[in-house]
């Protein structure tokens, strides 16, 4: 309720009024959304804000792209602790947006901040006297609901745990390897249920943790109950270049022209013309780059820093992305004969064996997918995007991309082994958990074929001790 004149807007840009009151919570459903922990400063909230549409629209896209392409309001549901009361503020998560990025954009103006219980609405009149009197411009009543007893504990030792976690990573814990197992064991629960809501989102339906029977219901169970050392470096993708490097050969890897933090500190003249940025510790970070002097630089500086500060182990409980240490890293764009981007050739591996190959085509422009067997024949099988109905040849390498991929996958029940054809096998990366686990085949029942597969058939050394050639 506004009890005097009161600005809006100055010299062209928003005022904001601003006073002392902070709450936690805030600031941790904050970190979850857009992946760092903003310093704090006078408060935001208030009753009343000057929105810019476009800046909203700016800050929504980037919630939505933090959450692996989710609607940015799951992805603040997914975010919000359930435990409290109230745990997300639309006033401080954009106030705080704007001071880190668009700090031109506003102005601030102090002013004390009076909040009452509702029960003292019949009271306003006098309350507004007194809210004048310490320099208010308004006054708001305020009623809460409070979780049942039961509900209420069991969220806020959640909240706790991961409170706890998140602050022992901050203060260099993860250095040693009992401090991750500890941080871990702390962050665990929340992995549970960004793992159970992710997949409940996607088939409307609670996933069989504890005994999985599909494919993504094993994917789910993998990402809480399966966790190896080496999961990390697969993930990474700077370290897992020595792992591929050892199992089949450096000639499959791309070439890397330079590693480093800073985009700023890039020798540009040693770049050729074309390039990829990327970030090793996250999925979707990439800036394809047809023009190196026609790029914006400090644009793409940050970018990159924004990538940097991603914690993409929040975004659907896979932990192997905790502990990767963030790095940028610019390498070879690779093209096909065409001069387009390469089709993606995508190597389900169930025990070291292939059971499946999802190709990608156009995938920044007109994505389109199909589905071969090992064999190369065209399977009635869709996964996401809409299915690719041209023509698809199979790749003279494809026999020597069949090695590779098994090669590599040979020590996991899963693995996907992406890979490309351009006159020569070239790695992409390693994939634990495809769509982390919600993407939906087409027929559902290759879903369960899959997952069955994988429940009963041995793995590929145990296959050839018996006298198997492992094919599936």
């Amino acid at each position: 309720m506004l009890i005097r004149p009161t600005p809006f807007v100055r010299d062209g840009r928003s005022v904001f009024h601003r006073a002392t009151q902070y709450r936690l919570p805030y600031f941790h459903t904050y970190e979850k959304l857009l992946g760092y922990l903003p310093e704090r400063q006078a408060s935001f909230i208030r009753d009343y804000m000057v929105l810019d549409v476009d800046l909203v629209d700016d800050l929504l896209a980037v919630i939505s792209v933090r959450a692996g392409g989710a609607n940015w309001y799951d992805a603040i549901v997914d975010a919000i602790d359930p435990l409290e009361s109230s745990s997300f503020s639309e006033f401080e998560t954009y106030g705080y947006y704007l001071s880190r990025f668009h700090p031109e954009r506003f102005v601030s103006m102090d002013s004390p901040y009076v909040m009452q219980p509702r029960t003292r609405l019949g009271w306003a009149w006098l309350d507004s006297r007194e809210a004048r009197r310490a320099g208010a411009f308004s006054i708001s009543y305020h009623h809460y609901l409070v979780a049942p007893p039961r509900v209420g504990m069991t969220a806020k030792a959640m909240g706790f745990a991961q409170r706890l976690g998140n602050g022992l990573k901050r203060r260099g814990w993860g250095s040693s390897y009992l401090g991750r197992r500890a941080i871990d064991a702390l962050l665990w629960p929340n992995d549970a249920l960004t793992a159970w809501r992710g997949y409940r989102r996607s088939f409307g339906a609670s996933p069989r943790l504890l005994r999985p029977q599909t494919f993504n219901e094993i994917v789910q169970h993998n990402k809480l109950f399966r966790r190896r050392r080496l999961h990390t470096t697969l993930a990474d993708k700077i370290a897992v270049r020595a792992y591929v490097s050892e199992r089949v050969g450096a000639d499959v890897l791309t070439k890397l022209y330079w590693t480093g933090t800073d985009l700023t500190s890039v020798p540009k003249e040693a770049l050729p013309t074309k390039f990829v940025i990327k970030a090793n510790h996250a999925s979707g970070t990439n800036l394809i780059v047809q023009d190196r002097d026609s790029l914006d630089w400090i644009r793409a500086a940050q970018t990159a820093r924004e990538w940097l500060q991603t914690d993409y182990s929040t975004y659907c409980g896979e932990w192997q992305y905790r502990w990767i240490e963030p790095v940028l890293f610019i390498e070879e764009l690779l093209t096909d004969a065409y001069g387009e981007i390469p089709r993606d050739y995508k190597f389900f591996c169930i025990h070291g064996r292939i059971a499946c190959v999802q190709v990608d085509v156009d995938r920044f422009k007109h994505h389109t997918r199909a589905f071969v067997d090992r064999n190369f024949e065209r399977m009635n099988l869709g996964l996401i995007y809409p299915r690719y109905t041209g023509p698809l040849a199979r790749p003279a390498c494809f026999a020597s991309m069949l090695q590779i991929a098994e090669a590599l996958a040979v020590d996991e029940p899963f693995i996907r082994v992406d890979l490309y054809d351009v006159g020569r096998v070239v790695f992409g990366e390693i994939t634990l958990h495809p769509a982390a686990g919600t993407g939906k085949f087409d027929p559902e029942s290759y879903d369960y074929d899959l997952g069955h597969l994988l429940r009963h058939s041995e793995p590929i050394r145990n296959a050839r001790k018996h006298g198997r050639d492992g094919a599936v």
